[in-house]
């Protein structure tokens, strides 16, 4: 009984939580994306964008209507099957037959066979549960890797202007008298180096790009530009509360926890 229960309640927090992101996971098959959206994008943007149009969410929700499904057809009785036969087959004398089938259900095998049919529906709930959690994580590693490659980025070129108007300037010095040859090849040679600097921070910014649209599920979308705040602090945890969150809606554990559940049915 306190197994049942457990399951029980494993449940219906899964279905408080897939009713909460369900409208995320339904999505049109062909997506419109803006190219290139203008605007700084948060990681609250991406992510929303993420839960209308990742493929893997649209198949995690299709599971879980197969299961459902399954778990219905699991608790109707078998239809009546119309059989024909020909035992003999020899001209005038030939033989046919046919007759109505019908299987007889007993010992409440098929109560038992839809309380097993909806721990599976269970479990691939949880299973939609655990699959929009990594989706996510998938998207915010890529988000703040995208965002420190754009910081980069804007560093690199500010650099890169400054040594182009130091060595411009150098040239001028040196007509005046005031530095050497020695000194303008110096700060040409600081001036190439940041070009080269920025054309890796370049090659890394568009990477970055790539490696989140990937993330999304849709990998010919494109941010031109982010934001997020690298230096705010993180959020202090109570270690008890939140092993109390992970224990109760874990979703590996849940799924074995119903999986056990299901084979004792």
């Amino acid at each position: 009984m306190k197994t049942w229960r457990r399951c029980l309640f494993a449940a219906a927090s899964c279905a408080v939580m897939w009713n909460s992101m369900r409208s995320g996971l339904v999505c049109a098959a062909q997506p419109e994306v803006t190219e290139g959206v203008s605007a700084a994008l948060s990681l609250a943007d991406i992510e929303r964008f993420t839960l209308e149009h990742h493929p893997a969410l649209n198949e995690a929700g299709a599971e879980i209507e197969v299961a459902r499904g399954k778990a219905v057809q699991a608790g109707l009785y078998p239809n009546p099957i119309w059989y024909a036969a020909s035992p003999q087959w020899a001209g005038n004398i030939s033989q046919y037959n046919t007759f109505l089938g019908q299987d007889f259900i007993t010992g409440s095998k098929l109560k038992l066979d839809q309380q097993a049919a909806h721990r599976s529906m269970w479990q691939q709930e949880w299973q939609a549960v655990q699959t929009r959690q990594d989706v996510l994580k998938s998207v915010r590693q890529a988000f703040y890797v995208a965002v420190v490659a754009e910081q980069r980025l804007k560093v690199y070129a500010q650099m890169l202007a400054i040594a182009e108007k130091s060595s411009a300037l150098s040239n001028d010095l040196l007509k005046a008298g005031e530095i050497s040859q020695a000194d303008v090849l110096s700060l040409e040679t600081e001036a190439q180096l940041a070009q080269t600097n920025l054309d890796n921070a370049e090659v890394q910014w568009s990477a970055s790009q790539r490696k989140l649209a990937a993330a999304t599920g849709v990998p010919q979308w494109q941010a031109t530009s982010l934001q997020a705040n690298l230096k705010a602090e993180l959020p202090e945890y109570d270690e008890d509360s939140l092993r109390e969150v992970v224990l109760a809606d874990h979703s590996p554990s849940q799924r074995s926890r119903i999986e056990i559940d299901r084979m004792g049915v």
